[in-house]
């Protein structure tokens, strides 16, 4: 049991770091259009939930990790924008994560 607090604790704390990390950056894209700056962070969420899935925990067959935390995030910070960029793109790397799909398949 102590293995999931574990693997759930890291993925909070990658969540943590992730928006802390936004926030530092986020003075820097402040000249550039809302929109941009919210499909960056989507970007940037999308980047932290395949990093959640590469370190999920699983148990009896049931994959354990945060990323519906991210976009979670990712709506709460950025809005429709930046919320609609990272569910699609980290679908085929959970896919071939899972081993589902062989990484060489074209």
């Amino acid at each position: 049991m102590t293995e999931i607090w574990h693997s759930l604790l890291a993925n909070l704390a990658l969540v943590s770091i992730l928006v802390v990390a936004w926030d530092l950056v986020a003075d820097f894209t402040g000249r550039l259009r809302q929109r941009v700056q919210s499909l960056l962070l989507g970007l940037v969420m999308c980047a932290g939930s395949i990093i959640s899935m590469a370190t999920a925990l699983s148990v009896s067959g049931f994959v354990v990790d945060l990323r519906a935390a991210f976009v979670g995030a990712a709506a709460f910070f950025g809005g429709w924008p930046a919320c609609s960029s990272p569910p699609p793109v980290p679908l085929p790397i959970g896919s071939i994560l899972a081993g589902r799909v062989p990484a060489s398949a074209s």
